[in-house]
């Protein structure tokens, strides 16, 4: 199941949130806590020279929004 019936503002948040943590290159798995009420877990993985965001578990409130195997998102490793 996949729902991207979020706000804009905590779209744009979870968004930022998977570039940071790619930017930094920390952690690859990690719990993102927000002032606007959400968390989200993932785990990210490299690809031919990209990171491809894979098995999502996005929690809004009492709503849990599950994402798996998402591509639309991927940041080049420039490396």
């Amino acid at each position: 199941m996949t729902s991207w019936d979020l706000p804009a503002h905590v779209e744009k948040a979870f968004w930022q949130s998977c570039v940071d943590i790619l930017e930094h290159q920390d952690c690859f798995e990690k719990l993102v806590s927000s002032d606007i009420g959400y968390e989200l877990q993932f785990s990210v993985e490299e690809y031919r020279g990209c990171y491809h965001v894979f098995t999502l578990l996005l929690e809004l409130r009492d709503e849990t929004f599950f994402v798996a195997d998402l591509t639309r998102f991927h940041y080049l490793n420039h490396e």
